[in-house]
């Protein structure tokens, strides 16, 4: 069997949930010996992607200094990664196709041949405040979903949203769930030694106010209790939110790297995920894989993937979070059940057996065609 893989996202990430959902599959479905696995030609690759393998240095990349020479940047990574795409695609050298994000147009070059699209949430949609009027993506998500022969959905609650949200018929769409690899190496790096962590984004629908909030009125129970967040700096409003809660010098960020991430979460008291919506969530099995209990929003697919191994606030309420995170700070025992829990609870999840189901979709596409 033949699968040909778009670079799409490969093209939008330099790291992030999807494309490294896309590499760990690439990398799985490459020790059957039985398959042939292609993706096309990636130009201008960025030198933060984390996941990918070529680490080649693009010495083009240093000449762009401020935004207008990196649009010009990204406009010219985008007409050269879609030729390479439609290049593969005329060859006709393929079995199936798998894009791997939602732009269509590899519709005219497929002839006869079967498409296999994932859907990783559908936020979009529930959220479309969040995104703006026109949303270009929702629209060719909608249209690629009605023409794939087979949708790959990443938890039962995405599934649930693709059939009531796009009218997709149920026995269409498959739930197929991500995994996570453990870093084999930490990076120690100076942190606070009793610390909340959130992770990722902060904006939009991630719930950022509603963990600040709980976290004032904890701070004056528990003055040497930190915030600790990574990804990008506080924005001008959050960082108006946390001086008007009087914790900024409790609230910091770190840009962590995936091995300093692996040495936060280790040492974190608590895992914070407060989100309204997810497609999965990853960070929840990387804090199960390193023993760090969880605390999370009652909302999406948390209880899904989470079970028992997490504890549960109500995704607006910042006092049902507070209450939630003090119980756990004072009670030992439990942490060391939600960290078991957990640890049981990521058994369930596997990249060999993501590749494998994946890998029996792609059969059944072929002896439908």
């Amino acid at each position: 069997m033949r699968i040909l893989f778009d670079n799409q996202i490969f093209s939008r990430q330099s790291y992030g949930g999807v494309v490294r959902y896309f590499c760990e599959l690439l990398s799985s479905l490459r020790k059957h010996n039985n398959l042939i696995v292609k993706i096309p030609k990636i130009y201008l690759r960025n030198e933060t992607n984390f996941y990918t393998q070529n680490k080649k240095k693009n010495t083009f990349l240093v000449f762009y200094a401020n935004k207008i020479l990196k649009k010009i940047k990204r406009e010219i990574k985008f007409i050269l990664d879609k030729t390479s795409n439609v290049s593969q695609l005329k060859k006709q050298e393929f079995d199936i196709f798998h894009p791997t994000y939602y732009d269509p147009y590899f519709l005219s070059y497929l002839k006869d041949k079967p498409f296999v699209l994932t859907i990783y949430d559908m936020i979009q949609e529930k959220f479309p405040e969040y995104f703006g009027q026109e949303n270009q993506t929702c629209i060719q998500k909608a249209l690629l979903a009605k023409k794939a022969s087979k949708i790959i959905a990443i938890s039962q609650n995405t599934k649930k949203d693709i059939v009531n949200i796009l009218g997709i018929k149920p026995e269409k769409i498959e739930v197929i769930y991500l995994a996570t690899t453990p870093e084999e190496n930490m990076e120690q790096i100076p942190i606070p030694n009793f610390y909340i962590l959130f992770v990722g984004g902060r904006g939009r629908y991630k719930n950022f106010s509603t963990v600040a909030k709980a976290f004032s009125n904890l701070s004056k129970n528990y003055s040497n209790l930190f915030l600790v967040c990574t990804g990008h700096d506080f924005s001008e409003d959050e960082n108006n939110i946390l001086a008007k809660l009087g914790i900024s010098s409790k609230s910091l960020v770190i840009t962590a790297n995936p091995q300093q991430l692996a040495f936060l979460y280790s040492n974190a008291k608590i895992f914070i995920f407060p989100s309204k919506y997810e497609g999965f969530g990853l960070p929840i099995l990387e804090a199960f894989s390193y023993k760090c209990p969880i605390i999370l929003s009652n909302a999406s697919c948390f209880p899904e993937i989470a079970g028992k191994a997490a504890l549960y606030f109500e995704t607006e309420d910042p006092l049902s979070l507070e209450k939630t995170i003090e119980t756990l700070l004072n009670d030992g025992e439990m942490q060391k059940q939600l960290i078991q829990r957990g640890l049981e609870r990521l058994k369930l999840f596997s990249w060999e057996t993501t590749a494998d189901k994946t890998l029996s979709l792609y059969q059944q596409c072929l002896l439908a065609n």
